[in-house]
């Protein structure tokens, strides 16, 4: 017989007990990679005892039930529970139960409780439960310390990764915008990455109460660097959403003028249309040769009116690029102040 014992944080902002929001979970295929046989998993909780049944199969296997014993929970959204897991359960599910919890099936069970209403539900998949085959005290100041670290780190980490991945991202895109190449393609992936890159950036919340509710659980240099991190995500999300709205802008003046041009065709073709059917009209009249002259001036006068209309609109058209570009300036200037800002 093994006992192990995990803590699970249920990602939150205020202080409150962690509540029950589902008593059953969708079920759900967990496989980490294709050279593993996948597990199926469908979970759900006893509301008396709190007590989490877990049922699953590996592969074409048979059916397995395991039970994780609640132990008590802190209002800060932690929850402790207890597995205990006979000789002859050896499967390579209880054989990795016996050092640790999968962040997958510890992703899993956090819907019981959990919403993803600052993020995407993929955003917090990363951050490990806390393991051990001892008895956890949480009363003792520094096992609670030891514990919340562990999920700074997480956050830390993620972080970090998230101000590599979406700077390499914003700039690839950026230089390819230069270059105008896949315009409306390019600004479908500046949207995705607008927001994926807020959904870590929301976490900074979970992350902010962490801080406050155990304030010694890392010294002064670290919260300075993680806190640094999150301004460098700020960041990055002002230079993001400035260049989005240029793009949105730019597309929006490439449609008009486009739609410009295509009303310039219209003109021209209705012009041509219109002298060949007055040049038409005149062969057919056989007029006099005043009488030419006269349908002539019609002729003239009939194309010199459209095109100081096309002149017009085309002065229209330049007026709201000048416009435009002025707009962009000003916001380019705003987001320059507010960088500075930040950097101070």
């Amino acid at each position: 017989m093994s006992v192990s014992f995990f803590v699970l944080w249920i990602p939150q902002f205020t202080k409150e007990d962690p509540q029950i929001l589902q008593q059953k979970l969708t079920p759900k295929v967990l496989r980490d990679n294709r050279n593993i046989e996948p597990l199926y998993v469908h979970a759900h909780i006893l509301p008396e005892s709190r007590n989490i049944i877990l049922s699953y199969r590996i592969g074409n296997g048979s059916d397995n039930v395991l039970t994780f014993d609640y132990i008590r929970q802190d209002d800060r959204g932690f929850l402790i529970y207890k597995l205990e897991l006979g000789d002859q359960q050896n499967d390579f599910l209880c054989t990795l139960l016996r050092t640790e919890m999968p962040n997958a099936l510890y992703h899993y069970f956090k819907s019981f409780f959990h919403e993803h209403i600052f993020h995407d539900e993929s955003e917090d998949s990363l951050l490990s439960p806390y393991y051990s085959v001892e008895p956890i005290d949480w009363d003792n100041v520094a096992v609670r310390n030891d514990i919340v670290e562990r999920l700074i780190a997480d956050y830390e980490v993620k972080f970090q990764g998230a101000i590599e991945e979406y700077s390499a991202i914003y700039n690839e895109i950026i230089e390819q915008l230069k270059g105008n190449k896949k315009i409306l393609r390019l600004k479908s992936l500046m949207d995705e990455l607008c927001e994926q890159e807020m959904n870590t950036l929301n976490e900074r919340a979970y992350c902010e109460f962490l801080l406050r509710s155990f304030p010694l659980c890392i010294d002064v240099e670290r919260k300075r660097k993680l806190r640094n991190a999150i301004k460098h995500l700020e960041m990055i999300n002002l230079k993001l959403e400035s260049s989005r709205n240029r793009v949105s802008a730019s597309l929006g003046l490439h449609f008009s003028i486009l739609g410009f041009w295509v009303g310039i065709a219209g003109i021209t073709i209705g012009l041509i249309t219109s002298l060949a059917s007055l040049i038409y009209a005149v062969h057919q009249s056989k007029s006099s040769a005043k009488e030419e002259d006269q349908n002539m001036q019609v002729i003239l006068n009939t194309i010199q009116q459209e095109a100081e209309t096309t002149r017009q609109e085309e002065g229209l058209v330049l007026d709201k690029v000048q416009y435009i570009n002025d707009r962009l300036d000003t916001l380019d200037y705003k987001v320059n102040k507010i960088q500075q800002k930040l950097k101070k």
